[in-house]
């Protein structure tokens, strides 16, 4: 079955580009591509869409907003949110009300089609400029606290901040994809959370650097 995604972009060529981009494969079903950010909800509760791709500059657009409204009306829609901009602005907020991936239009087609499948599989994504803001933006603690966290849980954690898939991180760690797995159970453990979403906006939420303890 193909995944459904809805395209949202203040430039109606660009929205228009896109859907025609995603149409042309075989995995994607462009169920709206829309201009006005008023339309979004009623689109994705409608189509109940797999990802919503989204430009946050949309006129009158509130990104937090949009994002909880969202998950209030199909909570099986992922956010993904598109943005030809380096500033970061957008993203502390979007994460934090539970955008699902940070996409920078700075990429070709092919790794945008390629970032789009890891979303509906569930990852956590950022790429291009979006991937520097939120490294920029995570790898702090609330509080100041490391909650106990390791060194190398530590690492982890601002690895998937920046939208690391566990294959990326076991590359970047020189580790095994299960010894990731392992590490981020502990982890959700340790921090009281339940999958990458929570760990990523626990990551941008903190104010100071994560301080590491010893293992």
């Amino acid at each position: 079955m193909a995944t459904k995604i809805a395209v949202a972009n203040r430039n109606a060529a660009v929205a228009q580009a896109f859907a025609l981009l995603l149409q042309q494969e075989e995995e994607f079903n462009v169920t709206a591509d829309l201009t006005d950010g008023d339309q979004i909800i009623g689109a994705v509760a409608d189509a109940r869409p797999a990802i919503l791709l989204v430009d946050p500059a949309l006129p009158d657009l509130d990104l937090d907003a949009l994002v909880s409204e969202v998950a209030e009306v199909s909570p099986e829609t992922a956010v993904a949110v598109l943005t030809d901009s380096s500033d970061g602005r957008y993203l502390k907020g979007a994460v934090e009300s539970g955008a699902q991936a940070y996409l920078s239009m700075e990429g070709d087609a092919n790794e945008l089609i390629q970032k789009l499948k890891l979303i509906a599989d569930g990852h956590v994504i950022a790429s291009g400029s979006a991937a520097k803001n939120l490294s920029d933006l995570a790898g702090a603690s609330p509080q100041g606290s490391n909650d106990g966290l390791s060194d190398r849980e530590i690492e982890v954690v601002n690895l998937v901040a920046r939208g690391e898939t566990n294959r990326e991180i076991a590359g970047a760690l020189v580790l095994a994809e299960n010894t990731v797995k392992v590490h981020l159970r502990n982890i959700y453990g340790k921090l009281n959370l339940r999958n990458r979403q929570e760990l990523t906006a626990y990551a941008l939420r903190s104010e100071s650097e994560l301080t590491s303890v010893p293992n």
